[in-house]
Parts: structure tokens; C-alpha cells; sequence
């Protein structure tokens, strides 16, 4: 599609992976501090391109801001099912690739994009929406990559949001105790559950029942 064709002539198609990386500062600093960077990358071999014009940073940038649409066109006919975690820097490399052991083991493809800077990272998991199957082995890599997050002290969403796909998880992060506050104070404002009904502290199926981790369901 055209999104796919922007992402590749932005970069070369046959790269592995791309990281970009934005420098602000003076004058002299957003020169030094790429040529230090085209330093190392050459020393590893690999190629590296840097601008300082708006126009040479919309074309660099344009694969980033297409990776969705270019990841679906790897499998065509796929749907992509998108999660984030966030994780401590010094965790980041050994929950990227406990995330991606999971993802092989279940024989998915799933592009990884994120914001490294901050520890927090994406795969989009392409899986053919009628096929049970597959789904199901996506929701265990979800399960899997947010019980990986949380067991290095990182958080189950980075930026995403919880919505009610991750209901289920938020005990892994906050545990018991805080999830019966935030349920609490729920009651306490909507009663009647008919605020974001289905959410802590209000049920769809009884509006004034306590949350309990048995009501919450993952979705697709």
C-alpha cells in the first residue's frame, strides 16, 4: 500500500531494524553529537544517516510513522493486535527478548517498534482474525510479555492505556490491596456502575458487586 511504500524509500527494506534518534541543543551540539553516533555506528558496521533539515527529518521519520501499516502488509489479510509494556532501562534488552522467545515458541510474526529511550516498546501481533487459533496464541503472548514486564518492575501498559483487554493484569502491578481502593473510590462516585461500566469497582452483570479479578475477561 502506500503507507508501505513511504516506509521503504525512506529507509533500505532489507534492514533488519532501524533506531532513531532526535539531538536538540546548540549549534554546535546537534553537530558533534551525530558525528560522535556515525562514530560508533561505523565502527559496528552499520549505516547511518542524520539531517538537520525539517524536510530530510520527515523523510527519516516517515518509517517510524507508517511501521503499523508496513507490518501489515508482511501478512496480508492479517489484522494487527498492538501491545506496549514499560519497562527499567537496565531491564529493557532482557524483556525485549524474553518477548520475543514467546512470540517464536508461538510461531506469530510480530514487528517490534517502541520508544527505547524510556523503556517502552510495542509488537504488533499480526494474526488472521478468524482464525481461533492463532488468536488464542496471541493472548498468551500478551500474557506472557506483561507477566515479563511486571516481574522486572516495569509496568503493563507504556502508553497504550489499560482499557479492558488489560483489566486482568493490573493486579500484577498494583496488587490486591490498591485495586480494592481505586474500586472503592469508584463505588463511591458511580453507584450505579454507569460510568465505564465493566470497570473496577462496577460490573455489567451487577453494578453494586465489589471487583473481584474473576469478572475481568482479555479481548481481542
Amino acid at each position: 500500500n502506500g503507507s508501505n511504500s513511504m516506509a521503504s524509500a525512506a529507509v533500505d527494506a532489507t534492514v533488519n531494524g532501524v533506531i532513531g534518534i532526535s539531538s536538540s541543543g546548540s549549534s554546535n551540539e546537534i553537530t558533534t553529537n551525530p558525528a560522535a553516533t556515525g562514530t560508533a555506528a561505523a565502527a559496528a558496521d552499520l549505516d547511518f544517516q542524520w539531517t538537520v533539515t525539517q524536510a530530510g527529518r520527515d523523510r527519516l521519520w516517515v518509517a517510524r510513522k507508517n511501521a503499523y501499516w508496513a507490518s501489515l502488509a508482511l501478512k496480508p489479510g492479517c489484522r494487527g493486535f498492538t501491545t506496549d509494556v514499560c519497562v527499567p532501562m537496565q531491564q529493557l534488552p532482557a524483556a525485549v527478548l524474553a518477548a520475543k522467545d514467546s512470540i517464536q515458541k508461538a510461531g506469530l510474526v510480530a514487528p517490534l517498534v517502541g520508544h527505547v529511550g524510556d523503556g517502552n516498546f510495542h509488537f504488533i501481533l499480526l494474526v488472521d482474525p478468524s482464525d481461533a487459533l492463532e488468536i488464542g496464541k496471541a493472548k498468551q503472548v500478551v500474557s506472557d510479555i506483561l507477566h515479563t514486564a511486571a516481574s522486572f518492575g516495569g509496568s503493563i501498559t507504556g502508553e497504550h492505556g489499560v482499557g479492558y483487554g488489560k483489566m486482568e493484569f493490573m493486579q500484577l502491578e498494583h496488587g490486591e490491596t490498591v485495586l480494592d481502593v481505586m474500586a472503592a473510590i469508584k463505588k463511591a462516585i458511580d453507584p450505579n456502575g454507569i460510568m465505564n461500566p465493566g470497570k473496577l469497582g462496577s460490573d455489567i452483570r451487577d453494578p453494586t458487586a465489589a471487583w473481584t479479578r474473576q469478572h475481568q475477561q482479555m479481548t481481542l
